[in-house]
């Protein structure tokens, strides 16, 4: 996505954002950097929480980054998959389901639930079907019209 001002650069994995995980676990999967002070960077552990960076809201950093349109133009292109990944996780986490307990229902490996949340899984209605079957849910697909282009 490059560099939408000067020292400033955005970066998208195909994650979703927002979620919770597990003391250890990956965390947001959008990050700025200050390509002016490295030095920065992205700390863990003991580091993370000293200097004058502070922990902010994921949704907060969304709003803020998609006023560039580099980062709204990445963003777009990938809003479906971003759409059914939260879709995946919130029905997963509204069911009172664990990753690993959602995978023996389904009678798959654990690591496809995480690829399914993650937006990296190019997955079949069939999957999802069986996704639907295991959360007590019903899949439907809804094609709507695009709106329409602003001047």
């Amino acid at each position: 996505m490059g560099n939408a001002t000067k020292g400033q650069e955005w970066h998208i994995t195909r994650s979703i954002c927002g979620r919770k995980t597990k003391a250890g676990g990956s965390g947001t999967s959008f990050h700025q950097k200050d390509t002016e002070n490295p030095a920065q960077g992205n700390r863990t552990g003991i580091e993370a929480g000293k200097g004058d960076r502070t922990m902010t809201d994921v949704r907060e950093l969304h709003a803020k980054w998609m006023k560039n349109p580099s980062y709204r133009a990445e963003y777009e292109a990938m809003r479906s998959e971003f759409e059914l990944a939260a879709a995946i996780i919130d029905t997963r986490s509204k069911a009172g389901l664990t990753q690993e307990e959602l995978a023996k229902l389904m009678d798959a490996p654990q690591s496809l639930i995480a690829r399914l949340e993650s937006g990296t899984q190019n997955t079949t209605l069939k999957t999802l079907e069986r996704f639907a079957r295991a959360t007590g849910t019903h899949l439907r697909i809804v094609f709507e019209p695009l709106p329409e282009a602003c001047p």
